[in-house]
């Protein structure tokens, strides 16, 4: 195989995207058979791309935002703000042990492995307002 073309469709819908690529081992493609072609190229990928999307598992539902109570959100509002444990303890008159407590807390019902990341999670889930972000 040594000369071809690929033609990509993107599903906008589902998200899917795929190639279509033809190949052969005799002269080169020309810019005019590429033209010529071009439309048959767009009508069969998407074609096979219809296809195959048919057969891929559906996705699944977006799962349910976890609820956090107002303490863990409290906490991961002043980890945004790059406060420690220490500090998010004075602020709200606790133990740092009990902020750590509310972080690991908020840590596994976001599914995440770190306090940051708890913190972007809450805030692409909409649980913390851009507001508490500076």
């Amino acid at each position: 195989m040594q000369h071809g073309w690929s033609q990509s469709v993107h599903d906008e819908d589902s998200g899917v995207c795929s190639i279509l690529s033809l190949a052969r081992s005799h002269c080169p493609i020309t810019a005019f058979e590429l033209y010529e072609n071009l439309g048959f190229s767009v009508f069969i990928g998407r074609h096979l791309h219809a296809l195959i999307a048919q057969t891929l598992p559906r996705k699944s539902a977006k799962p349910p935002v976890p609820h956090l109570s107002p303490r863990e959100i409290d906490v991961l509002k002043l980890a945004a703000d790059g406060k420690t444990a220490y500090e998010s303890a004075r602020i709200l008159n606790l133990s740092a042990r009990t902020v750590n407590f509310h972080v690991q807390s908020a840590i596994l019902k976001l599914g995440v492995n770190n306090k940051i990341s708890a913190v972007i999670a809450a805030t692409k889930d909409g649980i913390l307002n851009c507001s508490a972000i500076r």
